[in-house]
């Protein structure tokens, strides 16, 4: 019985005829396919001698037979193949996949590995044309310009690959000539026509030895490995390969080549130029009328390298006239894809916070200090640096004009580097957290806490606890100017707390002062010093805590200062000495209910030469520096919590002048 197929290739065709033959019962050793179309041979599926049913009624039959998904795909690469037999193969398999259902579990089953290795041999034939066609630029009779190649590939792959050079080359006109099957792409379709003839070939071009010469020059000798190039690139294709008329001389000076290069001297390293810019930069001088011209101008800036290898600059978003805009540090990596501040890990942490706090996302403006994402790579993963400090101050003046734009009353500054944008000098964070700091030219007050990124960094046995602490600056921050007009009306609120002396009759109530005595002491170290027991109360046993000294480097705070938080520890005693003459303020209140207003604090400054120890359970706001430089704190350290917060319902102000 013969089978003919109009197209080698037609899978439909030959899954329609397959179908109804095994329909009909016809053994595959009945069966004779012939993929060449003859001129006036018959339509029927049935050739002379044929005895089965009619194909109509075995068309519903046929579509009974259920085959694996994957026998259809192997199918699909088959036909692709040259050899004349890969036909009766196919249907070998599908009677056998009807008749025998182990077949599909027997990796080892001899047909099967014949249509898997013919599949191989196609898929590596396509490979081999993407990577071995090579355009030739010719001018046709029309005047317009398009690309030729020749090629001769080994199996029928064509029509198969003539969709990746659509998409790969979709911009030009150009056209792939072999053997059997053409191609050719008008910008806008694909057409395909009979075989050509190899003096169709166009003749080198000058792009031809311009690519000579690039080959020539990328040519590493010290890499050479024949045996590889043969098996990546064998000898039959080298006749349609341009570069392959270098192979062999440059082959033969190869080791002569690397000789040459290992005794060479050193080349100095060239300057990399500066990137061009990939939008219209703003004149000089002029400042953004609105945020969509602040957008564009950002994206053309280049005062930093980071400008040049991040996706885009990544401005702030929120509505005009917040009453709070919170400032980052720099895009991560997703909000550098997606353009937007705040949508990363980190952004979420955040999203999180504002949930709890009932703060809804919408009612602030989100910015960042550096408008670009600073990474480096590893592998494929872009890893997050901190932005150097030339690369802040680049940016500053983005962020200023942000914040003249959305005019919010207030400023929280996420992380060390936005506080030092907003602030002008550097900032220790974790000592002038949870303060409203009133040192900007505008008038605008600076919160500053932690970045949500920080708490991402912590063990997870920490984070609980840092975040409940982040969660109450958050509050702290919000609740100072949610129900205020205005920075002024809410400066003037505040009531204000007289600052004393420190003297220990007065501080008392709260712990306990630490002086250097006039007099007294007893003599070691051979009478050359003096020893003064000061101190043997401090409590930090408690729970099963340690005790844990401290360095904190805090730099001086600005004043008025508005004290709007306080902290107590009940498990143990706190203990702050200054190394060096630096004075502090402490603001305290009584061990306790949590103080509520201004009425409830108390206030000191020492003389520079002072410390104090803070009884369990004190009140006392975060160390208030008159004078920057390092302090030895002396606390518990254990696995219990010990820090409670509480915001005041009515802020107090502090006011020190010297």
């Amino acid at each position: 019985m013969h089978v003919r197929l109009d197209d080698p290739v037609d899978l439909d065709a030959f899954r329609r005829h397959a179908r109804q033959l095994l329909a009909a019962g016809v053994a595959p050793d009945r069966v004779e396919w012939n993929a060449v179309q003859a001129a006036g041979d018959a339509a029927d599926l049935f050739g002379a001698g044929g005895d089965a049913a009619p194909p109509a009624a075995l068309a519903t039959a046929a579509e009974r037979q259920p085959v694996p998904a994957w026998f259809v795909e192997l199918c699909g690469d088959v036909i692709l193949h040259r050899d004349p037999q890969r036909l009766a193969l196919l249907y070998r398999l599908l009677w056998r996949l009807s008749h025998e259902p182990a077949l599909r579990h027997d990796p080892l089953d001899a047909d099967l590995m014949q249509a898997r290795q013919m599949a191989k041999a196609v898929h590596r034939d396509i490979h081999k044309m993407r990577a071995f066609v090579r355009f030739t630029r010719v001018t046709g009779e029309d005047g317009l310009e398009r690309h030729v190649a020749w090629f001769e590939p080994e199996h029928r792959i064509v029509e198969a690959n003539a969709a990746f050079f659509a998409r790969r080359f979709a911009q030009m006109r150009w056209a792939i000539l072999t053997p059997e099957r053409c191609v050719e792409w008008n910008g806008h379709a694909l057409a395909f026509r009979d075989g050509a003839d190899r003096r169709e070939k166009p003749p080198p071009d000058a792009g031809e030895q311009l690519w000579l010469t690039y080959y020539e020059h990328i040519f590493n000798p010290a890499r050479l490995k024949l045996a590889m190039m043969r098996r990546e690139m064998p000898r039959r294709y080298w006749r349609n390969l341009p570069e392959a008329t270098l192979i062999q001389p440059l082959a033969e000076a190869a080791a002569a080549r690397s000789q040459s290069m290992i005794e060479a001297p050193p080349t100095a390293p060239r300057r990399i130029r500066a990137p061009i810019a990939l939008h219209l930069r703003p004149a000089a001088g002029v400042e953004p009328a609105n945020l969509g011209e602040l957008r564009a101008a950002a994206r053309a800036c280049r005062d930093c390298p980071i400008g040049a290898l991040a996706t885009q600059a990544v401005c702030g978003e929120g509505p005009l006239g917040a009453t709070h805009m919170l400032v980052g540090e720099q895009p991560g990596d997703q909000e550098d894809l997606a353009g937007r501040p705040f949508v990363g890990p980190a952004g979420q942490l955040l999203d999180r916070a504002m949930a709890q706090l009932g703060w809804a996302r919408d009612t602030v403006y989100l910015a960042n200090a550096v408008k670009h994402f600073k990474y480096e790579l590893r592998g494929k993963r872009r890893i997050h640096k901190t932005a150097g400090q030339r690369e802040a101050e680049a940016c500053a003046h983005w962020l200023e004009s942000e914040i003249s734009l959305v005019r919010p009353q207030a400023l929280v500054a996420l992380g060390a580097t936005a506080a030092r944008t907003l602030l002008g000098r550097p900032v220790a964070v974790q000592a002038e957290r949870g303060a409203w700091l009133h040192e900007r030219g505008d008038g605008r007050p600076v919160f500053v806490t932690l970045h949500p990124s920080a708490l991402l960094r912590l063990p997870d046995v920490e984070r609980a606890e840092a975040f409940e602490r982040w969660l109450a600056d958050l509050a702290a921050a919000r609740h100072a100017f949610c129900c205020s007009r205005g920075m002024k009306e809410q400066a003037s609120a505040a009531a204000p707390l007289r600052i004393a002396p420190l003297t220990p009759h007065a501080f008392a109530p709260y712990g306990t002062v630490i002086e250097a005595p006039a007099a007294g002491g007893r003599a070691i170290n051979g009478g050359n010093a003096r020893r003064f027991d000061l101190l043997d109360n401090l409590q930090l046993d408690a729970a099963g805590g340690r005790a844990m000294l401290a360095l904190f480097r805090a730099g001086a705070r600005s004043f008025p200062h508005d004290v709007a938080e306080m902290e107590r520890h009940a498990l143990g005693s706190q203990t702050f000495v200054p190394l060096g003459e630096r004075r502090f303020v402490i603001v305290v209140a009584r061990a306790g209910e949590a103080p509520a207003s201004a009425g409830d604090l108390a206030a000191f400054v020492t003389d520079g030469r002072q410390g104090v120890v803070l009884a369990p359970g004190t009140w006392h706001h975060a160390l208030l520096a008159v004078d920057a430089g390092d302090f030895v704190v002396i606390e518990r350290a254990g696995e219990a919590v010990d820090c409670d917060l509480c915001a005041l319902a009515a802020p107090a102000v502090v006011d020190w002048k010297g």
